[in-house]
């Protein structure tokens, strides 16, 4: 299973839909040496060693179609990872790496965290990854998401030809709230995705 899922980005605007009163909340930040472990998957945060293997993804012909351009420059990405730490830091933004068997196998981000809302893009796993450890990824960024970091909810877009991965988010309860020629934003809140999730572990077998 090819996954490539795409971030939000200015081509949307945040999210034009009242959610009604926002909660106000302090943001919780995660600890440096964060980990997290199921369903024989592991993952932490990103970090400069990765490059190399972030870099292979984000240039790769089939991973590479719907998402930003990446620049080959590996330093450039060394030095993007860098910064991207201090956002980590500040809890605004997360970047985690995933690993089976000691061997890594994708990555995803979580950014925009703000109050009750977040948003999880940049989803990426290596080519021919067995589905369900694709979809495990996806399950464990969003138990992190609602679980670990009590958001209530996740405001993302898909690239309007990426429609498997648009498929899977639907039956984890997501729904579509703006358009554009580029694509589709949607909104997956805490409530149906917990609803959701034993159901699909169910199906693939996870446990």
């Amino acid at each position: 299973m090819t996954v490539h899922f795409q971030s939000l980005d200015d081509s949307f605007k945040k999210c034009d839909v009242n959610f009604g009163k926002e909660e106000k909340r302090s943001i919780k930040v995660l600890p440096p040496d964060f980990s997290f472990s199921k369903y024989g998957i592991e993952v932490r945060f990103v970090n400069e060693d990765d490059a190399k293997f972030i870099l292979d993804l984000r240039t790769h012909p089939k991973l590479s179609k719907y998402i930003h351009k990446t620049s080959p420059d590996m330093e450039f990405q060394i030095q993007w990872i860098r910064n991207y730490k201090k956002r980590e830091k500040e809890g605004v933004e997360y970047y985690f790496l995933f690993k089976k068997n000691n061997e890594s196998v994708g990555v995803i981000r979580i950014t925009d965290i703000h109050n009750d809302k977040a948003s999880l893009g940049s989803w990426l796993c290596i080519p021919d990854t067995e589905p369900e450890v694709s979809v495990a990824t996806l399950i464990i960024a969003r138990d992190i998401l609602f679980e670990t970091l009590s958001v209530e909810r996740d405001i993302f877009n898909v690239d309007r030809g990426n429609k498997h991965v648009a498929r899977l988010h639907k039956q984890m309860g997501a729904y579509e709230v703006n358009e554009n020629e580029r694509g589709f934003q949607y909104v997956l809140e805490r409530r149906e995705y917990l609803k959701n999730r034993d159901i699909i572990c169910n199906i693939l077998n996870l446990i």
